[in-house]
Parts: structure tokens; sequence; C-alpha cells
């Protein structure tokens, strides 16, 4: 029993390690990104400053490396 858990202890360390964060989404002009957090399976979210409207996602989800959507923009 204990080389089973030492075993699975060791592919689960694997796996973990084998999934890569995403680089930093940068914010739009005249909005703000929340999220600081880019490791995979985390979310990122925008908002716009008044006035402006998002052109593009709320929300991006780092997959394996990669956002799922590309950042916003914001146009006013």
């Amino acid at each position: 029993f204990v080389n089973s858990v030492v075993v699975l202890s060791d592919v689960l360390l694997f796996v973990l390690q084998s999934v890569a964060p995403c680089k930093e989404p940068a914010p739009p002009a005249h909005g703000r990104r929340m999220g600081e957090d880019f490791r995979h399976g985390r979310f990122a979210r925008f908002i716009c400053s008044y006035g402006y409207a998002r052109i593009g996602a709320s929300t991006i989800r780092c997959n394996d490396g990669n956002w799922s959507n590309p950042a916003p923009a914001c146009k006013g």
C-alpha cells in the first residue's frame, strides 16, 4: 500500500508540473483586468471604464498555457 501511494503521488506531481501557466494578459486601454493568478484553470476578468464598451470576452480562462480568448478591448 505504501509503494502504491508513493507511485500515485509521483504521478500526480508529474501531472501538476506538466500543466503550463498562461502569460499575463495586458489590461485593455481604458479598462482594467481583475485577477493575478495565471495558472492553468484560473480566470482573468476585464471591465471597461465608464463611457467605454468592451469588445470581446469579459472573462478568459487559462488552459495549459493558452487563454480561451484574447483579452478584450475597450472602445469609446
